[in-house]
Parts: structure tokens; sequence; C-alpha cells
């Protein structure tokens, strides 16, 4: 097993003093490799390493004491922060998760990060022995990878590379962002970037294509799914360019198919809670009997009530959730919704009148800052924000019954664990159910998946089209509208997709604003960029 560490590390210099023998010396060294591993911030993960948005990574004993041994643990810590010679720093900040973390999360857990000097980006990949490694893969190891292995195989049965204009692309990109800016804080930001994007093209010509599956929300996530959009139009599969297609507005696509009674509550294998999150079904069920109680023995709804028998009686309502009569129009009409259509316009035109005309000449951009918010309307649970952001609003407005039913299980399981649903569900859709049919007509055929997303070469395109509606309406009973995007190769960017970047890193004009940042900022980055431009002046 191969994991990444810090490049400037020099663990024989660390060990020199422990007069170890050779045994317990490459014991020990690969429990630190494994260690490091775990807090070496890279392209892929430097975006989520932190917890919270702290600037220490979380680690849990108990986890890491299975792993690397009870006395191991403790020793390398000390090593590992030795005042004279420090490679990581610890906070003080302990957490007790035996009450609120998953099993595997049990214990007590706190922060740890590299010293600066280790933490530039700057990595190489080391192996540790077998018997780590097996350790560590059976921690992490889920039926879900297993089950995954024909789409992952694909990183091995594909010939996967780069085209080489991609490089002219960055360079102009670079020069179009360069031209805006003369602020030192906005041109780093610019150069981790534009660096970043070389690094993943490093990582594709050398053949290191990494993937994996999410224990947590099952999807798989890859080299692909890391790499920036602007450069996916380059990839090449057996030295053929991919094609994509994605489904409409898929998260309320989701959403719509699983707002019934039945998906949270039936017992078999099938499209159901029951099937992609088996604990979280067995969560909500014990969580529904304490509202059932609850409601058949409120003394002040009167048995001839309506909302006692329309609660049996409708597949719509969950939790015993009150809904008026134009909620529950709204769930209904939610649910019946046909997403072929554009569902973000539609609530923009169902709100027209809210508009004035100057900001009605652009609908287009009503939609996208619609489109941008929606993540927001089903996972913040920030009441605050739900009840003053102007596009959650106009979502409440249309579908009201809908953001009651939201609201309603942010309360119950937490919007993390309603992120996960939607995101498992997802996967069951498009991982385990369209890629496994398309895999099974056209096994020596590409296929690749960004999430929604799935891409292959033009001669199977039609057909993974094709399979994908079908497939989905038989599961779903609801018809999805499906994008096809050709890539478009061109060497210079258009002037809306510099704009959309330059909006993210115009704003990172101070010292300050660059401080809040940092953690995504990598000093290999900058030195990549600055050794490519400097050489691409030259040409």
């Amino acid at each position: 097993m191969n994991v990444t560490i810090p490049a400037r590390l020099n663990l024989p210099k660390l060990l020199k003093e422990e007069k170890l023998t050779k045994t317990r010396y490459k014991n020990l060294r690969d429990k630190i490799y494994y260690f490091l591993s775990l807090l070496t911030r890279t392209n892929d993960n430097v975006l989520f390493l932190f917890d919270d948005g702290a600037s220490h990574k979380k680690i849990c004993s108990c986890i890491q004491k299975k792993l690397l041994g009870n006395s191991d643990y403790y020793i390398i810590i000390k090593l590992l922060t030795n005042k004279e010679n420090p490679i990581i720093l610890k906070n003080k900040r302990w957490k007790n998760t035996k009450q609120k973390e998953s099993v595997e999360q049990k214990g007590f857990c706190q922060g740890f990060k590299l010293i600066s000097k280790y933490d530039t980006g700057e990595t190489r990949i080391v192996r540790i022995n077998k018997s780590l490694s097996d350790r560590i893969i059976e921690n992490s190891k889920s039926e879900i990878s297993k089950s995954y292995k024909f789409l992952t195989d694909q990183f091995k049965r594909q010939k996967i590379t780069i085209d080489p204009r991609s490089y002219e692309y960055i360079a102009n990109f670079y020069n179009e962002l360069k031209a805006k800016t003369n602020n030192i804080y906005t041109e780093r930001a610019i150069n981790n970037f534009i660096g970043r994007w070389l690094h993943y093209i490093n990582k594709v010509n050398n053949n290191e294509n990494w993937y994996r599956v999410s224990k947590e929300n099952h999807r798989l996530n890859s080299i692909l799914t890391s790499m920036p959009k602007e450069l996916r139009k380059f990839i090449l599969v057996n030295n053929k360019p991919l094609e994509m297609i994605d489904i409409k507005s898929s998260q309320p696509y989701i959403l719509s198919s699983i707002l019934k009674s039945r998906f949270f509550k039936e017992d078999k294998i099938g499209y159901n809670l029951f099937t992609t999150y088996n604990d979280m079904f067995n969560k909500i069920k014990n969580s529904d009997k304490e509202s059932n109680n609850l409601y058949h023995n409120n003394s002040i709804i009167s048995d001839k009530s309506p909302y006692k028998i329309s609660k049996t009686r409708s597949s719509l309502y969950m939790w015993c959730e009150f809904l008026t009569k134009k909620e529950s129009q709204s769930v209904m009409e939610y649910g019946l919704y046909e997403f072929k259509n554009d569902f973000y316009q539609d609530i923009i035109d169902k709100n027209i009148a809210d508009f004035d005309e100057k900001i009605m000449i652009n609908r287009e951009e009503l939609r996208e800052k619609l489109k941008s918010v929606m993540m927001l309307v089903l996972f913040d649970s920030n009441y605050q924000n739900r009840n003053n952001n102007a596009f959650i609003k106009l979502f409440k407005k249309v579908y009201p019954g809908v953001n009651v039913l939201i609201e309603k299980i942010h309360r119950i399981i937490g919007k993390k664990e309603f992120a996960y649903i939607m995101q498992r569900t997802e996967s069951y859709l498009m991982l385990n159910n369209v890629c496994r049919e398309f895999n099974k007509k056209f096994d020596d055929a590409p296929i690749f998946t960004i999430h929604d997303a799935l891409y292959t070469t033009n001669e199977y395109i039609t057909d993974l089209q094709e399979i994908t509606s079908n497939t989905l309406q038989n599961i779903t009973g609801k018809t999805p509208g499906i994008t096809h995007t050709k890539s478009n190769v061109s060497t210079f960017p258009d002037a809306p997709t510099v704009d959309a970047r330059w909006l993210k890193l115009k704003s990172i004009d101070t010292k300050s604003k660059y401080e809040k940042i940092e953690h995504t900022i990598l000093q290999n980055n900058i030195e990549l960029a600055e050794d490519f431009i400097k050489n691409w002046s030259r040409i």
C-alpha cells in the first residue's frame, strides 16, 4: 500500500537515536508514514482535510490505537511533537465523541497539523508493509467498494491521458487572469490555482490515477472528480475524447422521487432507505414510532380530524407532519413535476412578479443564482439563512410543503445525514443501476462517473443516454431530463469561464482575506505555476 507524505521528511534522522533493530525500525517507520499521511495536504484533500474550517485535523485515538498499537501510538506522537525538532503540532482541543459519533469514531480526538516546514504541498509516495496495509484496508473496507469494482477497474483497463493542448490552454488562462490584477495576494491565489491544474495533468501523465469509494456517501471519488471541470475536456481515453451526459437538476429530481413515506418505511430490497442506508432506516423507524405514539395519544386532535385520516392514506406525509392544504398541494405538485423541463427557470417564472423589469432582463443569471443555492435549500439548517436568503424564499414560495418536510428532516436526523441519504440515493441510481446496466451490455466500453454525470466515448454515448433514461424511469417512476455535452477543445478559454474563475479569485486582495483561505494554498502549486509560466514564455 502506498501513502503520501511530505517530501522533505527525513525519518532516518528522527529514528537514529532510538537504537532500534532493523525489523523494529521498519515497522515503526511505516506506522509514522501512515500517521503523517493523514495530515499531509495535497490538491485532492486540501479543501476538506481540516475539520469544520479549523486549522487542525481531528485524529481519534481509538482508531489509531487499533491500527498502530496502543503503545506505538503514544511513541509516535511523542517523536513527532519533539520540542527540539517537531514535525507536527497539536492543539489543546480535546473532543469526546463516545456519545455523538458513529461506532468507528468513538473515543477521544485531538487536532494535529504539520509544521509549515513540511506543509508545502511537495510530497512523495512511500510504500508501507503488508501487515499494516492489511489492517488499514480492513478498517476502511466496505461491501459497497467491492460492488463497484467494475467501475474502479476502468482506471486499470482503460488508457487515460491528457491532450497536450491543455498546456497552451492553461498558459492562455493564466494570462487572462493575470491581466486583471496587480495585487500580490490575488496573484498568489492565481498561481496556486494554475499550479493545481498542472499538478493534475502531471498525475495523469505519470499514470498516477487514484480512486476510492466512500463508505459514508457511497460516491466514487477519483482523480477525475478532483480535476477542475475546465480540464476535463482535455481527457482522452484510449486516445479518444470523452462525452458526457448528466441529469438535469439532479438533486431536486432525486428529492421528488423519495418524498414518500414508502421510501422511508419500506423494509425490503428496492428503491428505498432500507437498501441505500440501512442504519438511517432503523433510526428513522424508531423516530417514527415515537411520533406515532405522540400523534395517536394527542387529546387535542379529534379522532375525526382530517389529519388523522389523511396521514394513513397519503404516501406524501412523513413523520406526522401536519401540512396545510396549500403545503400539501405543493408537495404533490413537486412529486409530479416533469424534470425534462427547466426546474430552476420554472421557479423564476412562477415568481416573475417579484422582480422588476431591469432584473428580469437577465433571466439566465437569475436561474444560475437559484441553481447555485439549491444545496442551501436542501442542506442549510440555519433558519436565519432559510428565512432571509432571497432565492431560498423563492423555492419556499413555490413549494412551501417541500420546505416544511426538508426542515423536519433536518430536525430529526440532521443536515449531514440527510446529505448522505441524497448522495447514497444518487449513487444507487447512477452507479449501482445505470452504470451496471451499461457495463453488462458493453463490457469493453469506457464508463467513468463524476457523481450524477457519466462519461464515455462517442460510439457509446447514445446507448448510455438511452440506458440512463430507461433505468431511472423504471426505478423512480419519474422521467429524468438528460443533457448531452461534447468536448469542444479550444486552447483559448471563453470569457464566461474566465469570468467565473475570476469572480472567485478577485476578492482575495488583502492579507486578512488571503489568510482566511491560506489553508487551501500549497507552496508547491505556486512554484509549479511560476516555473511553467517562466518556461512557457521562452517557447
